[in-house]
């Protein structure tokens, strides 16, 4: 391990835990509302990739929202390898440490400290490393998006304007190749009924009681056939109800209650067919006094896969192996921006510090040894993938 530029990488990722940039997604009222927004991240990482030698720029996504580009020109063989990682975290309340860093022997607690300011450390140490030492011949990038952790809108951007001969996209993996993760589909399932007052319920249609109905029904059909798709890497196919509104008031029979409903798709498996299946359900099965329907669509999210034998996962494969460590491909339950970075053309694959059940917990926290060893990994791979996109 090279501890002086690991002891780097964990220093530098606690100045970015420092450095609130929460998601404005999940803005509520009383939030302080100088903790949204990636810009401060943005700006910090570029003065960072300036003073290493980079070309920076920023392309406005949202408003007052950039992703940050940086090039490290290193040959003239007209290839591109990038490191993207998104700038975004999840929201602070409720957290029972400091969300801004808080340093304990080899932990390091704060949002975002393991998803994934864990991975821009270490890549941009990576990039630094190579800025100063390695030969390359391909252009090397790094790119922090936005909007990741809601609507992935920084990712959609980058697909549709870059195709890169090779991606490595930073979130929590164990230090594994993860070449496949679950999509998603969230919807809505509304029941409808008819206001009343509440002291003469009778003359009206209760929305509530209407949807304990309807979600009775709908699980047993909807987890035989959820739990019918599998996959080797992801596992099988999971749903949860999420979120439930309904009524107007403690006094009135409610005319209607919506139940949001998250469904994980595992890859082979087609969006557009749960959509389906929960439509056909949901008109087969509203009858005379019970109208249930299909309501809002409100995010869709590709599962994503990869081959085995695609640049990026040969090239972290090698640098696993060369370190002594497990190179197998594996899979991951949650979404992350590498299908959005896909659907353009770029071979990608997920990798990255810190465990993903430990992201967006009220403690989250990062193994800082991990952090370290991921920055080696990084830089080997980096060498590999250059020799094996010369081929």
């Amino acid at each position: 391990m090279n501890q002086p530029v690991g002891h780097a990488a964990a220093d530098f990722l606690e100045e970015l835990v420092s450095i609130p940039s929460v998601n404005p997604g999940f803005r509520t009222a009383g939030d302080d509302p100088g903790i949204f927004g990636e810009q401060r991240m943005a700006e910090l990482l570029g003065e960072f990739f300036r003073r290493i030698g980079c070309e920076v720029w920023f392309e406005e996504i949202l408003p007052g929202r950039h992703n940050l580009m940086a090039r490290l020109r290193k040959g003239d063989g007209g290839r591109s390898i990038a490191l993207q990682c998104h700038l975004d975290t999840v929201q602070v309340r409720g957290m029972t440490v400091n969300p801004w860093g808080l340093r304990d022997g080899d932990r390091l607690y704060g949002r975002g400290s393991c998803d994934t300011k864990a991975s821009i450390a270490a890549f941009a140490k990576a990039i630094q490393v190579t800025a100063e030492s390695a030969r390359l011949d391909a252009d090397l990038y790094f790119v922090g998006t936005v909007d990741e952790e809601h609507g992935f809108a920084g990712s959609h951007h980058l697909g549709q304007k870059y195709k890169f001969d090779a991606c490595i996209v930073g979130e929590p993996t164990s230090l594994g190749t993860v070449t496949a993760h679950k999509g998603s589909v969230r919807f809505g399932l509304t029941a409808e009924g008819m206001s009343a007052h509440s002291s003469t319920p009778e003359l009206g249609h209760n929305a509530i009681l209407e949807m304990l109905d309807l979600l009775q029904d709908f699980r047993t059909e909807f987890d035989r056939y959820t739990g019918s798709w599998n996959h080797p890497l992801t596992g099988r196919a999971t749903w949860a109800p999420t979120l439930i509104t309904g009524g107007v008031g403690r006094n009135t029979v409610p005319e209607v209650c919506t139940v949001a409903i998250d469904r994980r798709v595992v890859p082979g498996e087609q969006v557009e067919d749960v959509i389906d299946f929960v439509d056909d359900w949901s008109k087969r099965n509203a009858r005379a006094g019970h109208p249930w329907r299909l309501g809002e669509i409100y995010s869709i999210d590709i599962p994503f896969e990869t081959g085995a034998n695609t640049p990026p996962v040969e090239a972290l494969g090698y640098a696993l192996a060369k370190l002594g460590m497990d190179s197998g491909v594996k899979g991951m339950p949650c979404g992350t921006d590498a299908p959005k970075i896909a659907a353009g053309g770029t071979p990608c694959v997920v990798f990255g510090p810190g465990n993903i059940a430990q992201a967006h917990k009220s403690d989250e926290w990062i193994h800082l040894p991990d952090v370290e060893l991921a920055t080696d990994i990084v830089i080997e791979a980096l060498k590999s993938l250059d020799r094996i996109l010369k081929r």
